[in-house]
């Protein structure tokens, strides 16, 4: 029971939490000159339109997410094939719309995608339908905490349980709010008003926004931010009340774009104020970014088309079977790719789809030779390394790795930072066990580190194995952290980094989750072979006197 619950705390998922990281490597993106082909993003589309339908169940439901969230996928995956161009008569839609027609609003996400995806549609009695979701969003708003939103309890109206309230929910409520307003249900001004006025208040100093709390601001927050100020502005913008904001609202934003300009990437979800990169969100990021830009007419951010970085992205990562990952990142990309927040017609074109299906099954053939693990004998685990632990987290959420910070300095056997003194282990198999170098329990959180040194710069391949979360740092720069639990392997993780000439550090953040502590981690150049040259040790002065020795 107490490892359920935990998971309903962490896991980042689709109208039960924020959402959920997607179980796919992501590529970097295609390196192509000139415009992104429409012709290869339409076709791209279809088959992720494609694949959508071909998952849908008889009963018209989309699967994801479990019972206690019926109506979430559903309403998502309404909301996807509606923007995609796919018609209010086509068997698919018919089948979904029957499924949800009857279920009561219960919870922020689902509703705020339903009332989207009606006005995208405009069923039969969509604006009746509409009043009841607006009713439930405006029920479950939180006016003493800013007029936000969280999750509601299923008997909120007894309890008066509306839940925690945080940024990601709210987000869904005022697009919710917007629809319903587009499709003539009565919205008042003060629903959107009030949400800008919490989040001028409540930005982070760089620009960015949060979650919920004192946590680090993210480039998905931060363009759920800048989008409910850009829906707020365009749907009650003449109004007396938003007059009261209208600055305020204005220098947020200004203040939001510069932290999303300085940190902008469409190759991992952004956070804090020194670049952190992170994959987790990832594709919901996207959307956010596609929302807010279009909604402002946005076309550059600094001197990024954003679009065509992102298109490119994500045709380097769709799957063979026309998806990204999990349903719901596969929605997110469609409704990326479609510019859901513009009117943009599609060119559906037979040679291009049967196409992209091809490159598609090459991708994926040209993908396996590629990921596959390297020869042990040429390219050995890494075995000692220096270990701080182990740090108990006590309050909150005990796995959110980007709420611990990197230890300072170089790390070396007896140092201390953290307030704990760095300890070396020499780990007898291929497998690092730390709960047999540390004290055995859970909800705590460990780091590990170890040193390099290359002759030249190199692009590496760092291949890691751990069923728990983890963060990375190199000589000082994140390079990627995942909060994905359970999914086992020696070379599960393939992170792509870059040596600089000399000297190396790098630090491993894992937590201890309900599973063995353990992780197998191990470097490559990019095509899996021995790096030439390369030293390791977890000593730098040792890594110094073997070069000499060479």
């Amino acid at each position: 029971m107490r490892l359920l619950l935990l998971n309903l705390l962490v896991l980042c998922v689709l109208f039960a939490a924020p959402f959920s990281p997607a179980q796919i490597w992501w590529e970097p993106p295609e390196k192509r000159e000139g415009p992104v082909d429409k012709l290869r993003v339409d076709a791209a589309i279809t088959l992720g339109v494609e694949f959508l339908k071909k998952k849908q169940r008889q009963n018209g439901s989309f699967p994801g997410h479990g019972k206690a969230y019926p109506m979430g996928m559903t309403a998502l995956c309404l909301l996807t094939l509606a923007k995609s161009g796919v018609q209010l008569s086509d068997p698919a839609v018919t089948r979904a719309l029957d499924y949800v027609r009857y279920m009561p609003f219960k919870k922020t996400y689902s509703t705020g995608c339903l009332l989207m995806a009606l006005e995208a549609l405009h069923p039969e009695n969509a604006e009746e339908w509409a009043k009841a979701g607006v009713k439930f969003l405006l029920d479950t708003r939180q006016v003493r905490h800013g007029g936000t939103w969280g999750y509601p309890a299923n008997n909120y109206k007894k309890t008066g349980n509306l839940g925690r309230p945080d940024l990601s929910n709210t987000q869904y409520a005022v697009l919710g709010l917007r629809s319903g307003k587009r499709l003539g249900v009565k919205v008042p001004a003060e629903a959107f008003t009030d949400v800008v006025e919490f989040l001028t208040r409540n930005q982070r100093d760089m620009g960015a926004f949060n979650y919920l709390g004192n946590q680090q601001g993210t480039g998905s927050m931060t363009t759920a931010g800048l989008g409910i100020i850009a829906i707020a502005e365009s749907a009650v913008g003449k109004t007396e009340v938003y007059s009261r904001i209208r600055a305020d609202g204005k220098t947020a934003f200004k203040n939001g774009m510069k932290w999303f300009i300085k940190n902008y990437t469409v190759e991992w979800n952004p956070f804090g104020d020194e670049g952190g990169r992170n994959k987790r969100q990832l594709a919901y990021y996207l959307y956010g970014i596609e929302r807010f830009c279009d909604i402002r007419g946005i076309q550059f951010v600094g001197e990024h088309d954003w679009y065509d970085d992102g298109a490119r992205f994500l045709l380097a990562n769709q799957g063979h079977e026309g998806n990204w990952g999990r349903m719901e990142n596969t929605c997110f990309a469609i409704l990326f790719l479609s510019r859901s927040n513009l009117s943009v017609s599609r060119e559906i074109r037979t040679e291009a789809v049967a196409g992209r299906r091809a490159e598609l099954k090459q991708q994926r053939r040209t993908r396996k030779a590629r990921l596959k693990p390297p020869d042990r004998s040429l390219v050995p685990y890494i075995r000692d390394w220096l270990v701080i632990g182990p740090i108990r987290v006590r309050k909150g959420n005990p796995l959110d790795l980007q709420e611990h910070p990197r230890p300072r300095g170089k790390p070396s056997a007896g140092a201390i930072s953290l307030k704990k003194k760095w300890c070396l282990y020499r780990s007898p198999t291929d497998c690092i066990d730390l709960e047999k170098f540390l004290k055995k329990g859970d909800r705590r959180l460990a780091y590990a580190a170890t040193h390099f040194r290359v002759q030249e710069k190199q692009d590496a391949l760092l291949w890691l194995g751990t069923r728990d979360a983890w963060r990375i740092w190199l000589n000082g720069r994140e390079v990627q952290s995942r909060q994905v639990r359970g999914l086992n392997g020696k070379d599960r993780w393939r992170i792509p980094c870059k040596f600089r000439k000399g000297i190396n550090t790098m630090i491993l953040l894992l937590e201890d989750f309900n599973y063995e502590w353990t992780f197998h981690c191990r470097v490559s150049d990019p095509e899996g072979a021995a790096i030439p040259g390369l030293l390791n040790s977890t000593s730098i002065a040792r890594l110094r006197k073997m070069a000499r020795n060479r």
